[in-house]
């Protein structure tokens, strides 16, 4: 499979109880986030599927909205408990709601170029 081409990566520092994406389709709930003393992005993350958790360091966002980091440490299970699962269903859905309004945005934008269009012609 092809890999997508991300450009324009920026220095990122996750915000606590919002879900991400990275760029291998993993999602993650940040716990907490940070900069480090070297002044580069950190974030505590949980994988929303396994519980796997670990501190990535040098987090980027590219364009797409998808994250990576160059390397992470202090990795293990933890229990995606009661407590954790609704932070990830609400952050989930907060990210489902940011799209169809961007798309619902998006579709009255193109109608309204529509409409001007047929008004020159």
């Amino acid at each position: 499979m092809k890999q997508q081409k991300r450009e324009n990566p920026k220095p990122f520092t996750p915000v606590k109880g919002e879900v991400y994406e990275n760029v291998a389709g993993g999602k993650f709930l940040c716990e907490s986030g940070w900069e480090d003393e070297y002044k580069r992005p950190c974030g505590w993350m949980i994988n929303t599927k396994t519980g796997w958790s670990l501190t990535a360091v040098c987090i980027v966002r590219y364009e797409d909205g998808t994250i990576e980091w160059d390397y992470s440490n202090g990795e293990g299970f933890l229990p995606i408990d009661d407590r954790r699962q609704q932070l990830i269903d609400r952050a989930i859905q907060r990210e489902i709601d940011r799209k169809v309004t961007r798309a619902a945005m998006k579709a009255k934008q193109n109608s309204l170029l529509n409409a001007m269009l047929c008004c020159l012609i």
